[in-house]
């Protein structure tokens, strides 16, 4: 089985179009004297680097390879991916945090695009890469959002009011009140 040949061919100057915002963002971190400029170079000349290395794995092996096990491994390798990710950047955390991120992640997003395949998208077959890879990436992304925002909030708190929980722990609270 081929890629499908009704995907669009991006010419140059289309990809040029695209370029005019990260380059306009660069822009006015130069205008405002922001010194912001650097990083967002090297971090649009990663993202292009990525979605290129990304694009070209996915069409030339995932896409062709079309095996249950293959796009398996892959949404896998994306959850853990994406478990990283929210849990890598958080200031305060806890015992126990990546995984409980993961299996968040893996309920919340992958379980989502599996709903999704079976019974919105009905591919065929069911692991169709073109169309469980590209929605379960957008669930699964989402899905980050979540974990890291609540871990986030409610550490922060404890943190913050440390001194009443601590208060509360010593007059032999359990619970919340």
């Amino acid at each position: 089985m081929g890629v499908d040949s009704r995907a669009p061919n991006l010419q140059l100057w289309q990809l040029g179009i695209a370029m005019a915002c990260p380059l306009a963002v660069i822009a006015i971190s130069y205008w405002y004297d922001l010194k912001m400029e650097r990083k967002m170079f090297i971090s649009v000349i990663r993202t292009i680097v990525q979605l290129f290395a990304a694009g070209y794995f996915i069409i030339e092996f995932i896409f062709k390879a079309n095996y249950f096990w293959v796009v398996l491994i892959y949404l896998l390798i994306m959850v853990l991916i994406a478990a990283i990710e929210a849990t890598g950047r958080q200031t305060k955390t806890y015992n126990r945090h990546f995984q409980h991120a993961l299996i968040s992640i893996m309920v919340g997003g992958l379980g989502t695009s599996i709903f999704g395949a079976l019974f919105i998208f009905c591919p065929n077959p069911l692991w169709d890469p073109r169309v469980v890879i590209p929605t379960s990436g957008m669930l699964i992304s989402n899905a980050i959002s979540g974990p890291t925002i609540c871990v986030d909030r409610l550490l922060s708190d404890i943190y913050d009011k440390r001194h009443e929980v601590e208060v509360r722990l010593s007059f032999g609270a359990n619970k919340v009140m």
